[in-house]
């Protein structure tokens, strides 16, 4: 009898492991995207995304670096997720090639864990034919334990 107790223990160690190990998986796909949405030949526009929120956000920030030999920063748009949210929220260029986006909601206004949706629209216009190498960098806040890709 104490043989099938222990065993019993151990397939419920391993399906809890197993368990562990799955959620783990799909809360590392969670966080941030920034990809190329736009481009007319002259102008390019970049969007930064929240996959899945994997926790309620209140505060964020976080940089993104792109080759200023082939873009120059012109403006941004929020994205749906701070639309109406985030009375506090700027995209500012840091220096050529260093963008700094952060927001700050005091209200109850906050993304939500398991959100989705846009953050913000980046536009800039090309000035050379080299890689933009746009990167997202440096997540705070609410945004510190996130994955970005």
């Amino acid at each position: 009898m104490r043989f099938f107790q222990i065993r019993g223990i151990r397939i419920i160690t391993i399906m809890a492991a197993a368990i562990c190990f799955l959620t783990a998986g799909s809360a590392m796909a969670a966080g941030l995207e920034l990809r190329q949405t736009a481009s007319d030949g002259e102008n390019v526009s970049f969007t930064v995304s929240v996959n899945a929120a994997p926790n309620e956000v209140g505060a964020f920030g976080f940089d993104i670096r792109y080759n200023a030999d082939a873009l120059r920063y012109k403006d941004h748009a929020r994205g749906d997720l701070v639309q109406k949210r985030f009375k506090f929220f700027s995209a500012n260029e840091l220096s050529p090639g260093h963008l700094r986006v952060g927001g700050i909601e005091i209200g109850k206004n906050r993304i939500q864990q398991g959100d989705t949706g846009s953050l913000v629209i980046l536009n800039f216009e090309k000035i050379g034919d080299g890689k933009h190498g746009m990167a997202l960098e440096g997540l705070e806040d609410g945004f510190g334990q996130w994955t970005a890709k």
